[in-house]
């Protein structure tokens, strides 16, 4: 089954949101921080899309299959598909005021990943491949340090290739 990209997204970052009941977002510049009263609504998880679809090692699986065709001059069409599994890597990092609400925050959302968004995810066949280890990411604003913990989690899913062959079904052999 083929899972675009913006679709899996969707599904981890609800799936989190749900579990650790704070805001997720993705992170791309300080406008993309959760605000609350003109103020940076404090914690939340930030994350990135660090490494979009990666192959596998291997082929795939090749198949064919017939379908009705979208030209009237034909009854059927082949479909060839290749299925891959392939990886992708999102990076999470919790945001505080301090250190510790920092550290549980990320602590929470990796154990998330680690056993109870690992059951949900396959049910969207989605495998939590690898889940890193917590590091401190913190960073000097301007007259303040934001406290900032964060892991990468490295996913995989399966990506279909589909093309659409006509077939041939009548034709007719001239002899010179």
């Amino acid at each position: 089954m083929f899972l675009e990209l913006k679709k899996i997204r969707n599904i981890i970052v609800k799936q989190l949101h749900e579990h650790i009941q704070r805001p997720v977002v993705m992170m791309r510049q300080t406008s993309d921080k959760p605000l609350k009263n003109d103020k940076i609504d404090y914690p939340f998880i930030g994350y990135n899309l660090i490494m979009p679809f990666k192959n596998e090692k291997g082929q795939g699986v090749y198949s064919n299959y017939e379908v009705d065709s979208t030209n009237p001059d034909f009854k059927k069409d082949i479909i060839k598909n290749l299925n891959l599994q392939v990886q992708f890597t999102m990076s999470f990092s919790a945001y505080a005021e301090d250190s510790i609400s920092a550290k549980q925050l990320a602590l929470d959302a990796s154990d998330y990943f680690k056993h109870i968004g690992y059951e949900n995810l396959v049910r969207e066949q989605i495998i939590v491949v690898e889940c890193t280890n917590i590091s401190n990411r913190d960073v000097f604003v301007t007259d303040y340090y934001e406290r900032r913990e964060g892991f990468d989690v490295r996913f995989r899913t399966t990506h279909d290739i589909k093309a659409r062959l006509e077939t041939i079904e009548k034709y007719k052999i001239k002899r010179y």
